[in-house]
């Protein structure tokens, strides 16, 4: 009888159902189309301000320069046009002054007596200006020392062009 009056507190459902109350999967949320639509606004704003952003930057790389009215650009190009100018001219100013660019002044050539049109004179590997100011050997002579072994080819085998090597 106990067991009657309890099961009669029980509604006729659940115990024929006996599965809990509550549903343990989670249903699918769907995003109200309203919603949607506040995504794509905001999307359509954040690309917008870039959009800006990118344009602002443009503007300003092509913005006039204060001096002159220049763009930053035309300014690089006149800075490079000059700078290789002067770079010719320096280079015709050498070879004004040095017309083989062996290191020796026209000058130093008659000087010394070496030809101003041939780099190396005595053709042993060395340029005149090299032989006189830095080996201290003759430009005019292939072998300084007269061993028999012109000066370029003695340096490159690590003997002294002005000292005579024993044969």
């Amino acid at each position: 009888m106990e067991n009657e009056q309890t099961n009669q507190n029980i509604p006729n459902n659940a115990m024929e159902n006996s599965q809990p109350a509550y549903s343990p999967t989670v249903p699918a949320v769907e995003i109200p189309p309203s919603d949607k639509r506040n995504w794509l606004k905001i999307l359509v704003i954040i690309i917008g301000v870039l959009l800006f952003l990118l344009v602002v930057f443009w503007l300003w790389l092509k913005a006039k320069a204060p001096e002159g009215g220049q763009s930053v650009l035309e300014i690089q190009k006149q800075q490079t046009a000059q700078a290789e100018k002067k770079w010719q001219d320096n280079l015709n100013a050498i070879a004004a002054q040095d017309k083989d660019f062996d290191n020796l002044t026209d000058v130093e050539e008659a000087q010394y007596k070496t030809n101003a049109n041939d780099p190396d004179t005595d053709d042993d590997g060395f340029l005149d200006g090299d032989e006189i100011k830095i080996f201290k050997t003759n430009p005019n002579n292939p072998d300084t020392d007269g061993d028999g072994t012109k000066d370029g080819v003695e340096r490159k085998m690590g003997t002294d062009p002005l000292v005579k090597n024993k044969k």
